[in-house]
């Protein structure tokens, strides 16, 4: 016997009801059948998250393979293979503040470590803060803050410069507690581990050097420009494995600068990990819009 559809509204939803319990059926048989293959594709279903890294379902991130930077050098300036991740921001201007999170680079990749970090900048005056120690020279510059084009004011800011005037030089820049050159102008023995020993030249083997500087999920590059904290000869800690031997204040072992302490959203005393680098292996970013090659007027005899 042929059963006709009705055209009145019950016999519309029977008619959507068993089409539905068709598919019903069909959607548990496909289960039933296919779900031992599908359940381990759903557990590890993949999200690009917010941060830009590969997170799974439970938010374990997994770093994206990334470019290696293969300038990191050892103790002895020597370059080695690394896994420093490579970070170019989306912009490169001189004030940009468009910022990228990057994968953390490897502990191995990193010299240093959970070192205690505080921020100084040129022109920086003599007061407690900083033991009476003025920051308009730096130990290799007499004339620092007027090469430097003024002062790098740390809270009247335009981007990464200062507000006022576009610097002469890296407004990235630090201070490690050694210099090469002793009170007598003599080059220290220990000055064999500078990053740039060139025994052709009579001014700093350490001034201009690089450094990667991590803080989190955030690496910057930066120049070394003076040194201290509170220290000028910390070879053991420095070039070595040592903690740095500074008791002052906060004892600190690293002091950076403005913008380095914005781009890694530091704290006023904050800890980071940091390593020397290659000049050839600093990736762009805004330490690359300019760079320091003054050589300073500190010498040897």
């Amino acid at each position: 016997m042929i059963v006709r559809r009705q055209n009145n509204r019950f016999g519309q939803a029977t008619q959507r009801h068993s089409w539905f319990g068709i598919a019903a059926v069909c959607l548990l048989a496909a289960a039933i059948i296919g779900g031992p293959f599908l359940w381990p594709l759903s557990s590890v279903s993949m999200q690009q998250d917010e941060l830009g890294l590969t997170a799974t379902k439970d938010r374990t991130y997994i770093p994206h393979p990334g470019p290696s930077l293969p300038g990191l050098s050892s103790l002895n300036g020597s370059a080695e293979n690394s896994r420093l991740m490579a970070h170019t921001p989306s912009d490169t201007s001189q004030t940009g503040h468009t910022l990228q999170p990057l994968v953390p680079a490897p502990l191995s990749t990193f010299s240093h470590l959970h070192i205690t970090t505080t921020w100084f900048w040129v022109g920086e005056p003599a007061d407690a803060d900083n033991a009476y120690i003025s920051n308009v020279p730096s130990s290799w510059d007499s004339q620092w803050q007027a090469h430097y084009g003024g002062p790098d004011a740390p809270s009247n800011r335009s981007g990464y410069y200062p507000a006022g005037f576009t610097p002469r030089e890296n407004p990235f820049y630090f201070a490690l507690p050694y210099t090469d050159i002793a009170d007598n102008s003599q080059r220290k023995s220990s000055a064999s581990n500078c990053p740039l020993k060139n025994s052709s030249s009579k001014y700093s083997w350490c001034k201009n050097a690089w450094i990667a500087i991590r803080h989190g999920d955030r690496i910057a590059y930066a120049q070394w420009e003076d040194t201290g904290p509170y220290a000028t000869d910390d070879t053991v800690y420095v070039f070595g494995t040592a903690n740095p031997i500074n008791t002052f204040d906060a004892k600190a072992g690293l002091d950076v600068s403005p913008a380095v302490r914005d781009y890694l959203n530091l704290q006023d005393v904050d800890a980071v990990d940091w390593v020397f680098v290659s000049q050839t292996s600093v990736p762009n970013g805004p330490w690359q819009n300019i760079i320091t090659t003054s050589l300073g007027d500190n010498t040897i005899n």
